[in-house]
């Protein structure tokens, strides 16, 4: 019979990997995480690839899905340097049966960002953008891209027009509005940017 496999060992998983580092006392809270090794992401993607495809010894429960499996190992592989075999795993997430629309775009966005493709990432941004999905991970995982590779401009915009997209659909009490929220506030704060209505709205959720 196929093993089960649910969020739960995703998560057992990643903290299988954890390490934290040792810091003075006056730097405890911190808590630096050690960031992984090559060979350790490598290990994570060829375990989580085998849950995305073996199917005799798998069976997915939850709301894992084969895509999400492939592209969360697609990602283990890019850090590990592993380029050629990131897309390949990327590109079978977003070919699958199971697939969303659009599911890999982040993934693939975010892969041409770090190889300084900033064209094919407006391209396959712009795809998105056109068929405005109602899921706040993608504006979410868009912006962040964007963020981490140095455009914050533009990782403001994708998170005001997630932002957009949760107060259209009256959805504004889920948790990860708040944190959008958050991270957007902070972003234009360091871009010297003025308070807008969406900083308002932080503010008011800050005093209650």
């Amino acid at each position: 019979m196929p093993q089960l496999i649910t969020e739960d060992d995703l998560q057992k998983l990643d903290e299988s990997y954890e390490e934290i580092v040792d810091l003075p006392d006056d730097l405890a809270e911190a808590g630096d995480e050690i960031p992984l090794s090559p060979d350790e992401h490598r290990e994570m993607a060829d375990v989580i690839e085998a849950w995305a495809t073996d199917t005799a010894a798998y069976t997915l429960g939850g709301e894992l899905t084969a895509p999400l499996l492939l592209l969360i190992a697609a990602e283990h592989r890019h850090a590990a340097g592993d380029t050629e075999h990131a897309h390949r795993l990327a590109g079978q997430a977003r070919d699958h049966a199971d697939a969303e629309p659009f599911e890999a775009h982040p993934t693939f966005i975010e892969f041409a960002l770090v190889a300084g493709d900033g064209e094919t990432a407006a391209a396959l941004a712009a795809e998105v953008l056109d068929a405005r999905p109602v899921d706040l991970a993608f504006y979410t995982m868009i912006g962040e891209s964007y963020e981490d590779n140095g455009d914050e401009i533009t990782a403001e915009r994708w998170y005001t027009l997630g932002l957009e997209m949760m107060a259209s659909t009256e959805n504004t009490d889920d948790p990860e509005y708040l944190g959008l929220l958050i991270s957007r506030s902070m972003l234009r704060r360091d871009l010297g940017l003025p308070l807008d209505d969406f900083d308002q709205q932080l503010e008011r959720f800050t005093e209650d």
